[in-house]
């Protein structure tokens, strides 16, 4: 080799870092739209509605590295394959038979994204969310055709939703078919009328959370499930909409209840301590939202309130309220996600 060869070898530039990584994107209950790319440090505001077809949309939103997908109420939908800096707007509905039912919630695993909604309907996207395919109505639930859903979460090709009246249903290849999970997942004293709000898994720990403080915990990639504490040990007073959010990273799950209590585990969902109620965003209650990226959290409340932790949420610290431009009146954080390291 010459020495010139030599030294272009030796002096070449590393590769770049993934796309998008450290980009945030949060959702509220107006349509108002917030985005970083300084992992959680600095946010300025996108269009209101992300161009889904609603300028008031509750917009719920998930992403599988670059590609992003915002999935809301009344059916309205966009996609951004630039990391969240742009948007485009998807078929209302989502092909997944109502073209105006509500989307609670969208997830992803991979290159495959799953929206859940009311009254059952679901849709499903195996090219990062270009296109959508229904999925079986009611996802196969103990409630019918018309069970309705608030959560999903993917892990390789294992599914889970959660939603009304304590139901879940499970999909191990991929969401293509999915069986009804046990009402309530071993929480007997859960009210049967409560539902199951928010789900997050690390590998094959899943835990989740719902109405009246109830949680229930797999480590067998949601095939079975045994109750945590009621409340997850946050102090919460176990009322009204209960555990509303949960995120994890690694080993560490934190949770947040709808009265602005919050608690921390850092042995994958085994044992809780309780965090500072409102987790200083600026507000105690309520909580609304959570989400992770590494060792970088952010959570957000009512009116806009927002906070973020960067070693690993053991503190917070308050983020701007609006968090650059935002709405803040009567705006709720309902989703906070990010380009997970």
């Amino acid at each position: 080799m010459s020495v010139a060869r030599a030294l272009l070898k030796c002096t070449a530039a590393p590769p770049p870092p993934p796309t998008g990584i450290g980009s945030w994107v949060t959702g509220s209950t107006n349509g108002w739209v917030s985005r970083s790319t300084t992992d959680s440090a600095t946010w300025t505001a996108l269009p209101q509605g992300l161009n889904s077809g609603y300028q008031y949309a509750i917009l719920h939103i998930a992403n599988s590295g670059e590609y992003w997908v915002s999935a809301a109420s009344d059916g309205y939908a966009s996609r951004s394959t630039d990391s969240g800096a742009t948007w485009t707007t998807l078929p209302q509905g989502l092909n997944s038979g109502n073209v105006t039912a509500n989307f609670n919630d969208v997830a992803s695993s991979s290159s495959t994204f799953i929206a859940v909604g009311t009254q059952g309907w679901a849709s499903r996207s195996t090219d990062n969310g270009a296109t959508w395919a229904a999925l079986t109505r009611g996802l196969n639930g103990t409630g019918g055709t018309t069970t309705g859903y608030f959560c999903v979460k993917g892990s390789g090709t294992t599914w889970v939703a959660g939603g009304y009246l304590t139901y879940a249903s499970r999909s191990t290849n991929n969401g293509s078919s999915w069986t009804a999970l046990p009402p309530k997942l071993g929480n007997s004293g859960m009210d049967p009328n409560s539902p199951w709000n928010d789900l997050a898994v690390v590998g094959t720990t899943w835990v989740i959370v719902g109405g009246g403080g109830y949680a229930s915990r797999s480590t067998d990639n949601g095939a079975t499930w045994t109750p945590l504490p009621q409340g997850l040990n946050s102090g919460s007073s176990n009322t009204g909409f209960g555990l509303v959010g949960i995120a994890a990273s690694g080993n560490t799950f934190i949770a947040i209840a709808g009265d602005g209590y919050a608690s921390r585990s850092t042995d994958s969902g085994a044992t809780w301590t309780a965090l500072p109620r409102g987790l200083s965003t600026g507000i105690t209650t309520p909580l609304s939202a959570i989400g992770v990226n590494g060792s970088t959290w952010v959570a957000g409340a009512t009116d806009g309130y927002a906070s973020h932790s960067t070693d690993n949420g053991l503190t917070w610290t308050t983020l701007p309220q609006g968090l650059g431009g935002a709405g803040t009146s009567f705006t709720e954080y309902v989703s906070i996600s990010a380009n997970n390291l």
